[in-house]
């Protein structure tokens, strides 16, 4: 993003002298006559007056809190008003008034009606004579100014310069490139090639050495040499001459091998650079399966989700779903009162009301607190055993027979100590000599591995289902998917200090269903976008649960993630911090709309879509196959490249899904309603495995592999528990409604299997 500093986009100073706010601020004869004209109440005429002189001075309306108390008390005595009138109370409706007021009286038109028009070329034109992202956000201040356009937010102009910027350079990249001959192109190629260890492109690296004549030579023999590597002077000829010196910049060594391993980084995750024999980085496109492979199963799969089997039936497809639900927004517009749209053309969601909470929950809560028995947190993890028999998956690698002594109390003793973070040390020392921690060591690291705990997960899951009381939580055909900050020891591969906890340590990303068990956990670094793994969680669960429709927040959604999701058949329906700041889409120009004309500011590139219809095809059977994960792909995905066709192709799809989506989301206060609460579930959930976790709060390993065990432990931990839960509180229930307890089906929804006090920490003696 350009420095606001370094351009001429206007603000107010930080201190104001007396000759600049009467300069500046000071109102004149058709001002005052502007104002007086409107109103008549102290508060309003200084409102409205402040607002007219920022706006005339600044070339946009700011909000009142932003107004230094310098041009208050100023204005305050300019309308002979007490020095402790302050303004009146901000509200969306006064201060739209007062914009197409002060519009009106200035004469200046509204940036989104034609702003970008007027300065789209003007930028365009500078962009092939400068490089400084300032200097051509000064010229599009400039053309504003002259067209008469009010200045929009200084971020919109800095993206719309970034874009068109960045196609400009593009453009001049592919000019040069064609210019290239095959020559050419073999000596740059021949700089990476490797010899006796080294490569040509580690001369260009090199620094200058001393200042000896010995040293002078071979630096002078140098630039000869990369001279003669290509001549830039025909290559660059067609350039303006102040855009090749802007674009000269001298970088020192550090500065190019930053920008190298920079490129590097991204080639490898975008999949431009493939690394052979790798297995994170290897070429993802030789892991799909061919299309002669992917046709047998083509019909069928489509069949099953209700979608055309060719590239131009889906565009039609996608076309028609795109057009009904435009439309039907468009439609209810006028009776929906929780939504407005602003003349920007940005829309706004009234906050949602609060669910009254029932009268009898407090009292059927404690009365349920009375009659459920306090466990101790291994008789639980026994008694679940009892029911599923899920130590039955853990064993050594080979398979065959453990020689342990009691095997089942020391794998609970296992479960329990790493699941609870005490450690085989804390747990052995409170086992009461049942077992050593030698020994919980050895289970731990040989007889239990991330497949076996999923599949123990897998048995407590399926038991949990065969309950009435879970279904009146949840449908069980929804999942929730949300990360969790985990503290981590120093020095280790995924460790990392978060941004937004301020701590070192990694995520715990997890899916539960809406039913609150979980399905899924994974250890991922901090600064991984999570959208990447948001969809294995459903594809890798093979439990009894099998959700089509998946809660996230922000970090949950992108638009290829949208758009990979719709085509494996999930509805994805994240809770977006920003979502009214997301651009939406529209089936063509030609159409408009009568009400929400000004949301949809984008058109669809469906000739991409069917280009590239068969390649995501092609990818979303692979998946379908186990051939790959849906994570492997959206690191791929995830990072933009302008090689990667297959990015854009399910950007522009998620670009539809996601504008559906939005759409839907404005119009349906319930299903806005449900999104709320389903993804508190979550967070809930992340308490709960805190509180379970009461041997601390640091994960005490360093091994990725561990890492992810340690998730799975706590998962299985909290999996028993509410089993367990649910079946005390089935009991507790049947036995509330046989001594006349009324408990109807709305006020057990209301309640959690995430119970704290019905289980305690300590080891039986027993």
């Amino acid at each position: 993003m350009a420095s606001i500093q370094r351009t001429a986009y206007p603000r107010f100073k930080s201190a104001l002298t007396a000759h600049e706010l009467e300069d500046l601020y000071g109102p004149s004869d058709e001002d005052f006559a502007f104002i007086y004209g409107r109103t008549d109440k102290p508060a309003q005429q200084l409102t409205l007056l402040a607002r007219l002189k920022c706006h005339q001075h600044l070339g946009y309306l700011p909000t009142l809190e932003e107004i230094p108390d310098a041009i208050r008390l100023y204005l305050c005595q300019q309308l002979h008003l007490p020095a402790d009138t302050d303004w009146i109370a901000e509200s969306q409706i006064s201060r739209h008034r007062h914009r197409l007021a002060i519009r009106a009286y200035l004469q200046v038109s509204s940036y989104s009606h034609g702003g970008e028009r007027a300065i789209t070329d003007a930028i365009q034109q500078a962009a092939y004579t400068m490089s400084d992202p300032a200097d051509l956000i000064n010229v599009a201040i400039e053309r504003l100014v002259e067209q008469r356009f009010e200045l929009p937010a200084f971020s919109t102009l800095d993206r719309l310069v970034g874009r068109i910027r960045h196609q400009v350079h593009q453009q001049l990249y592919e000019q040069i490139t064609r210019e290239l001959t095959p020559s050419d192109i073999g000596r740059l190629e021949g700089l990476l090639r490797v010899r006796d260890g080294r490569t040509d492109f580690t001369q260009i690296k090199a620094t200058p050495r001393g200042t000896t004549l010995k040293h002078l030579r071979l630096w002078r023999d140098r630039l000869d040499w990369l001279e003669s590597i290509l001549e830039t002077g025909p290559l660059v000829a067609s350039i303006a001459k102040t855009k090749v010196q802007q674009m000269e910049t001298v970088l020192d060594r550090r500065q190019l091998e930053t920008c190298v391993f920079h490129y590097l980084a991204r080639g490898l995750q975008s999949g431009d650079v493939y690394v052979e024999g790798s297995q994170d980085y290897a070429d993802y496109r030789g892991q799909l399966m061919l299309w002669r492979q992917c046709l047998p199963r083509l019909a069928a799969y489509c069949q099953e989700l209700q979608m055309p089997d060719t590239a131009e039936g889906f565009v039609a497809y996608l076309q028609e779903r795109l057009r009904q639900v435009t439309e039907r927004v468009d439609t209810s517009f006028p009776d929906n009162t929780e939504l407005t749209i602003d003349d920007m053309g940005t829309p706004h969601l009234k906050r949602l009301k609060a669910q009254p909470t029932p009268e009898d929950l407090e009292t059927l809560e404690a009365l349920l607190k009375e009659r459920m028995p306090e466990r101790h947190l291994l008789d639980i993890l026994k008694h679940v055993h009892d029911w599923v028999g899920y130590t039955r998956h853990f064993g050594p690698p080979s398979g065959a027979d453990h020689k342990l002594d009691n095997p089942l109390s020391r794998y609970l003793l296992t479960v329990f100590g790493y699941g609870c973070e005490l450690g085989p040390s804390q747990t052995a020392r409170h086992a009461h000599h049942l077992v050593s921690r030698h020994i919980l060591r050895r289970i731990n690291n040989q007889h239990i591995t991330p497949a076996k705990l999923e599949a123990a997960l897998r048995d407590v899951i399926e038991e949990y289902t065969r309950f009435e009381l879970p279904f009146l939580w949840g449908s069980g055909q929804a999942a929730i998917a949300d990360g969790t900050h985990i503290e981590l020891i120093d020095n280790n591969l995924l460790g990392a200090k978060h941004v937004r906890y301020g701590k070192f340590g990694g995520i715990a990303y997890r899916h539960i269903s809406d039913i609150y068990i979980a399905l899924f956990s994974h250890f991922i670094a901090c600064g991984m976008w999570e959208a990447v793994y948001i969809l294995d969680g459903l594809l890798k669960s093979k439990s009894a649960l099998q959700p089509d429709t998946l809660h996230a927040d922000t970090h949950g959604q992108s638009e290829p993630v949208f758009g990979l999701a719709s085509l494996l058949g999930i509805k994805l329906m994240p809770r977006m911090r920003t979502w009214n700041d997301v651009t939406l889409y529209r089936v063509n120009r030609s159409t408009t709309y009568k009400h929400i004309d000004r949301l949809l500011t984008q058109v669809v590139d469906w000739d991409l879509i069917e280009r590239h219809w068969q390649d995501m095809m092609q990818v979303v059977l692979s998946i379908q196959a186990g051939k790959v994960l849906p994570s492997m792909l959206m690191q791929r995905l995830g990072v933009y490249s302008r090689k990667n066709n297959l990015y854009k192709a399910f950007s522009e799809l998620g670009r539809i899904e996601r504008t559906i989506f939005l759409l839907e989301y404005m119009s349906d206060p319930a299903m806005r309603q449900q999104i709320q609460a389903e993804t508190t579930k979550v967070e809930s959930y992340h308490k709960f495995t805190g509180w379970l976790a009461f041997g601390g709060p640091v994960l005490r390993s360093g091994d990725p592999v561990e890492q992810e065990k340690r998730m799975k432990y706590r998962d299985l931990v909290a999996n028993a528990v509410m089993l367990h839960n649910v079946m005390d509180m089935t009991n507790a229930l049947h036995d509330l409604q046989r001594d006349g307890v009324r408990i109807t089906s709305e006020l057990v929804a209301r309640l959690s299997p995430y119970l704290t006090q019905v289980a305690s920490y300590g080891i039986p003696s027993g």
